[in-house]
This record gives C-alpha cells, structure tokens and sequence, in this order.
C-alpha cells in the first residue's frame, strides 16, 4: 500500500514539473512576442505641413480695429505709497519682532503723511482722513513702546488699508 502511496506522490511531482516547464515556456514565449512587438509601438515622427494663404499678408481680419482701453485709476500721490510702503515695512519688521526699526518705519510714515497733508491738492475729506491716519501711527507707536508688537501689527495692517483707500480729491 505504501508503494501506491509513493506512486501517487511521484505522479504529482511529475505533473508539477510539467506545469513548472510549460509555465515557463509560455512566459518565456510571451517575452519574446513583447520584444518583437515593441518597436511598432514607439511613436512615430509626425510631419505637419502648414499652408498658408500666400494674398493674405496678416492673421488679423481685412478691418480689425485695435481694442484699447483707458484703465480708471485714481491719480497716483507719492507721498501717499510712501506712507503706506513704510507702514507694510513696519509690519514686516514687527512680524519680526524688530520694535525699533518698526518705529523708524513708522517715523518715515508719518512724514510722508505731514507732506502729504501740506500739499494744495487736498480736500477737507482728504485732510481728515490724514489726520486721522496720523493719530493712528502715533496709537500703533505708543502700542510698540509698550511691547505689544502683535497687536500693534494688527493695527498696522488696518491702518494700511485705510491709507490705500484715501482717495484724491481736487478742491
């Protein structure tokens, strides 16, 4: 009975092997197809030829007009983007923790806006906006000699917001 045993066992070793081999011959066959084929799968090089009409001398049309547009800006006041340059440096420094060049920045400010206040093209609205956005500097000053330099960057950036929305007026 053991001898049956052992010749079932050999049988099955023996279909293994078999079932080893032809795997591998049909992998092997596979690989070869692969190798064969994967050149006429490359992409080809497309030529593209373009014509062109030769009585055309332009791609615009016969009678294009240009389209040009005038932007609606305000007019620009320097003393102004001064002022408002030097109260985003102040920002930036205290974001920094820089106290003392932000109260230099600040010192620029105020000037730019003292000359800006004591220039002809202002309208009372445009005064007090300034004076306004002075006694603003001097409150975000006095909160850095305090040592609050967040809360005196969270006025700052206010502020600045308020000096780009000051508008020039002619009297």
């Amino acid at each position: 009975m053991s001898s049956g045993l052992e010749n079932e066992v050999e049988k099955q070793k023996e279909y293994r092997a078999r079932a080893t081999k032809a795997c591998a011959l049909a992998l092997w066959f596979l690989c070869l197809v692969l190798i064969a084929v994967q050149p006429s799968c490359s992409q080809k090089r497309i030529e593209e030829t373009v014509t062109v009409d030769a009585g055309r001398s332009s791609s615009l049309a016969v009678n294009a007009q240009p389209v040009a547009i005038a932007p609606q800006l305000p007019a620009r006041d320097a003393d102004l983007e001064q002022a408002g340059d030097r109260i985003a440096e102040a920002v930036m420094h205290l974001k920094k923790r820089q106290g003392a060049v932000a109260l230099t920045a600040l010192a620029q400010s105020r000037a730019a806006i003292n000359r800006a206040l004591h220039s002809d093209g202002r309208d009372e609205e445009g005064r007090e906006a300034l004076h306004s956005t002075l006694k603003g500097i001097e409150a975000a000053e006095r909160t850095i000699q305090r040592g609050a330099l967040p809360d005196a960057a969270a006025q700052l950036v206010a502020l600045n917001r308020k000096v780009d929305s000051i508008v020039i007026r002619q009297k």
